[in-house]
């Protein structure tokens, strides 16, 4: 999410990870974070697998299952702000 003119609002890992529920989902791609709260009933997919996304980082299971131009067409819209940086080490960062 960048933007010249607009500040970009950045969200806390304990803000972002409380919204995992059905018509309260957020998920993260590359660091912005989506709600994809209104188009979980759309998602060709399934709300259920945004559902289990929610609260996550959801790059990998994106980048795999969508063409580059899905991002433009369809998140450009969603997106919310952008992820604080992790503030800890996790077991796996280093790999």
């Amino acid at each position: 999410m960048s933007s010249t003119s607009a500040k970009v609002k950045v969200i806390s890992r304990e803000e972002f990870a409380a919204h995992h529920f059905r018509g309260d989902c957020w998920i993260e791609i590359e660091g912005n974070v989506y709600d994809v709260s209104q188009w979980m009933k759309k998602h060709p997919g399934g709300e259920r697998l945004l559902e289990c996304l929610g609260g996550k980082d959801a790059t990998l299971p994106f980048l795999l299952n969508h063409k580059p131009w899905i991002r433009q067409k369809y998140l450009s819209s969603m997106c919310i702000g952008e992820l604080a940086p992790k503030t800890t080490k996790g077991k796996y960062d280093d790999l």
